[in-house]
């Protein structure tokens, strides 16, 4: 089934429906994700309120490429290429290594590595990858300074996230279940839960700091 044609329009991936229903969560997906398979500990497959999956996903047009992320990154992945404008592309060093960059229709200069976007890599810092180079989950993220100056990736990613939720809104093209502000609120609390599992912590413990405080 085509589910990418349906994706604008979807529910919001919200960490309470990553938490729920994982499966269910991911199950409607833009056109850049090919494939989405979670992997529970031995044992546990059928009891994820208790584990939180690692995901493996399979993106790319030109160059394809599986790589590992946590639920939360997966889902910001999927909410900043909710709407025309953003999308995520893959590209090689010709060594076979493989990188994700967010591309924003119009802005060929704002090429962000998702990788800077999910370690929080700010002006003076590139990140790199401990251990092995498919995953991706925050914590196997290092900051190391760097020499070139470089620009704040989440100033970039959200300033473009903010301008094409704005322009849906103005123009009457917002889905009628959404607001820019609740889209753009998501995206923030799935930032915030991408940077405390980098700090060890677990899903189902994190939902309480991460409500909006005006729910």
């Amino acid at each position: 089934m085509d589910t990418t044609t349906d994706f604008a329009s979807s529910p919001l991936i919200t960490p309470e429906r990553l938490e729920a229903d994982p499966q269910a969560a991911l199950a409607v997906r833009p056109a850049w994700l090919h494939a989405v398979h979670l992997e529970y500990p031995e044992g546990h497959e059928e009891d994820p309120a208790r584990f939180t999956p690692a995901v493996t996903i399979v993106l790319g047009r030109k160059h394809v490429t599986s790589k590992g992320f946590s639920l939360p990154q997966v889902a910001f992945m999927l909410e900043l290429t909710r709407f025309r404008g953003a999308t995520i592309v893959t590209n090689h060093n010709g060594t076979g290594r493989h990188y994700e960059r967010i591309a924003f229709t119009g802005y060929p200069e704002d090429l962000t590595m998702l990788s800077r976007v999910f370690s929080g890599a700010t002006e003076y810092v590139q990140t790199k990858v401990d251990g092995i180079q498919s995953d991706m989950r925050a914590e196997n993220l290092r900051h190391d300074p760097a020499e070139k100056i470089g620009r704040d990736a989440r100033q970039v990613v959200l300033g473009h996230a903010e301008r094409i939720a704005k322009q849906m809104e103005a123009s009457g093209r917002m889905p009628p279940h959404l607001t820019a502000e609740a889209y753009l609120d998501n995206i923030r609390r799935l930032l915030v839960l991408i940077d405390q599992e980098a700090a060890g912590r677990e899903l189902s413990d994190l939902l309480p700091t991460t409500k909006n405080p005006e729910a």
